[in-house]
């Protein structure tokens, strides 16, 4: 502390030997605490602020999902959603929260429903049913299709995505040949179609 002291004797008469030390003292008392989306590691080399999510963001992923207490019954937990989008659909239950047992295996969906060719909507569902498996459709797309978001198991949420909005992309599966043989100047294949899902 001497050396700093006699650093700063050049602001002679602006602050006492006894000021400077009661403000280092107070520095010292100082104390970093967890807070909203970071925690503290403390080791000998020092502090480290440790951010959860997305690195350099202090936002909330999409699709994250959170559960309470539900203070109506000490058995169930209410689940929220952080919000999210599919192809910059938003769904329409978006704000809506459901009620989940504690012992039960609950899987969170985003179901997605298209006319063949686009999304037309995007709901949430929570519930305990697993995820319909998509299945390719011929010359079209599959006119639903459920996104797996987080399964719940023992009242914790286990994500499933990355974090991001997701994207679904039109792709094809594969093509088998027309049965009967096509007349001449018609298509010999029927294409499968599929959504690929990913990340925004």
């Amino acid at each position: 502390m001497d050396v700093v002291w006699n650093t700063l004797k050049v602001w002679d008469g602006q602050i006492t030997q006894v000021d400077f030390n009661k403000l280092v003292d107070a520095c010292q008392r100082i104390t970093l605490n967890p807070g909203l989306n970071y925690n503290i590691k403390r080791s000998p080399a020092g502090t480290t602020l440790v951010t959860n999510g997305q690195a350099g963001s202090s936002l909330t992923c999409p699709f994250t999902v959170s559960l309470k207490k539900n203070p109506d019954d000490p058995t169930s937990l209410v689940c929220s959603i952080s919000p999210g989008t599919v192809n910059s659909f938003v769904p329409t239950n978006a704000f809506d929260t459901f009620t989940v047992t504690s012992s039960d295996t609950y899987y969170v969906k985003a179901t997605v429903d298209t006319d063949g060719a686009t999304i037309t909507s995007v709901e949430y569902n929570v519930d305990t049913s697993t995820p319909d498996p998509q299945t390719a459709t011929a010359s079209a797309l599959p006119a639903s299709v459920d996104v797996t978001l987080a399964v719940i198991q023992n009242g914790k949420a286990y994500r499933t995505i990355g974090c991001g909005s997701v994207s679904l992309t039109p792709v094809l599966a594969f093509t088998t040949d027309v049965e009967p043989p096509a007349e001449p100047g018609q298509s010999t294949t029927v294409p499968y179609y599929m959504w690929q899902q990913g990340i925004d």
